[in-house]
């Protein structure tokens, strides 16, 4: 794993490689190390893993995730991301199990602000209807 921070590279120094890339021929590569440019030159950070069968550390997964250690610890010791067995008091995780991660902690978060969504649009609802008040009135008056 590495990690590039923007403020390690300078303006010039993106501004030549987007043009070296402006002249290649379209395709996966080119526009994936645009995306990297695109992030890095709005202050962002691009990190590039490894394979899904490669090892990390739990330091590099926490950065990786943006999570602190110690919440880390708790999430490998109930399973919630398993680990691979110890080589004596070394944890390591793979990279798999931490996209997988990943992408079940985005699809909770977009659902539980749909949930939320709905919840809050019942409420409006009840409270109109409490107040027994038209829909129009009550959008009036923000609820």
């Amino acid at each position: 794993m590495h990690t590039l921070e923007a403020s390690k590279l300078s303006s010039q120094e993106i501004a030549k490689v987007r043009e070296t890339l402006s002249h290649l021929e379209e395709n996966r590569t080119a526009t994936a190390l645009l995306e990297m440019l695109n992030a890095l030159e709005r202050g962002g950070m691009v990190t590039v893993t490894e394979d899904g069968d490669a090892e990390i550390s739990p330091q590099e997964a926490s950065k990786l995730l943006g999570i602190s250690r110690p919440y880390l610890y708790r999430l490998l010791d109930t399973g919630v991301i398993p680990e691979q067995p110890r080589v004596g008091t070394h944890r390591k995780i793979k990279m798999r199990d931490i996209r997988a991660f990943r992408t079940n902690r985005e699809l909770a978060s977009r659902q539980f602000a749909v949930d939320l969504a709905h919840t809050q649009q019942a409420n409006d609802q009840l409270v109109r209807e409490a107040a027994k008040v038209s829909d129009e009135t009550a959008a009036k008056f923000g609820f």
